[in-house]
């Protein structure tokens, strides 16, 4: 479920203080609208410097994705993502500080001039040297009650490190360089999983399935994808996302869950 989002003046004062250590008297901070998976999301500026800061309450229910994300960001900032400057864990709450990047989140339409640096990014991340298991956890782990028998198994011998949420708005472009963001889902596991997320994305934006299978050619992950395995994960997540919305019916995951379907009845007629 989506999260309510709050102005940096309703945190407690405990909590701007402990901030201040780090940055310095705050003179303003402005809440950034974008993203569902933190309580507060604020641009925060001192005298000399500008801050991304996102958190949410350490005893909130989503709060093990914001574990995930400071732990993974020394192993994908600054080559692919905004590095975590500071975090702070005071009065109940837990925020971490990101220096500010400029960019504008991907346009995924058909025909449009970002998908080569979409690509560009996602292929660079293939490149990434895997975390320990300590760190992240497996596609094997976090698909396999919604697998086929045996089919998890399988996919145990990927080691790649994936985004697994490559939505348009966890892609900012800037003018010299371009960032993945959000990684509230890193996962390792075979490289061509990111494609299989990308492709459902792509479908959101208006491609066809066909269309957004011919756009992720592209990536020698895709290019190198088993059939057989590429199908049963599919089923997978297709089932995952079904699952997801019998819980949580909001209408971006009912229609993520229709491209899941779509997706699955595409690559199987493939055969």
């Amino acid at each position: 479920m989506s999260m309510s989002r709050i102005d940096w003046e309703h945190l407690p004062e405990h909590v701007h203080h402990a901030v201040e250590v780090h940055t310095g008297p705050v003179i303003k901070a402005e809440t950034v609208s974008g993203g569902k998976n933190s309580q507060i999301a604020a641009c925060v500026s001192t005298a000399d410097q500008l801050v991304f800061v996102k958190g949410m309450p350490s005893d909130h229910p989503q709060h093990p994705s914001q574990q995930r994300e400071a732990a993974i960001n020394p192993y994908v900032a600054p080559r692919l993502a905004p590095t975590i400057l500071w975090r702070v864990q005071d009065s109940g709450w837990d925020l971490l500080g990101f220096e500010n990047v400029s960019g504008r989140h991907a346009d995924y339409e058909p025909s449009s001039p970002d998908l080569p640096r979409v690509l560009q990014l996602a292929g660079e991340l293939a490149q990434v040297e895997t975390p320990p298991a300590s760190v992240v956890r497996s596609v094997e782990q976090r698909w396999a009650a919604h697998a086929d028998p045996g089919a998890a198994e399988r996919w145990r011998a990927g080691r790649t490190l994936l985004h697994t949420d490559l939505a348009s708005h966890n892609v900012l472009l800037g003018e010299t360089r371009d960032w993945l963001i959000d990684w509230a889902w890193p996962t390792v596991g075979p490289a061509w999983v990111d494609p299989v997320v990308l492709i459902l994305r792509l479908m959101e934006a208006g491609h066809t399935a066909a269309q957004a299978d011919m756009v992720c050619g592209a990536l020698p992950a895709w290019q190198g994808a088993d059939r057989a395995e590429v199908a049963s994960f599919s089923a997978a997540n297709a089932r995952l996302w079904k699952s997801i919305t019998v819980h949580d019916p909001e209408p971006w995951k009912l229609h993520t869950a229709r491209m899941a379907e779509q997706w699955c009845s595409y690559w199987s007629g493939m055969d």
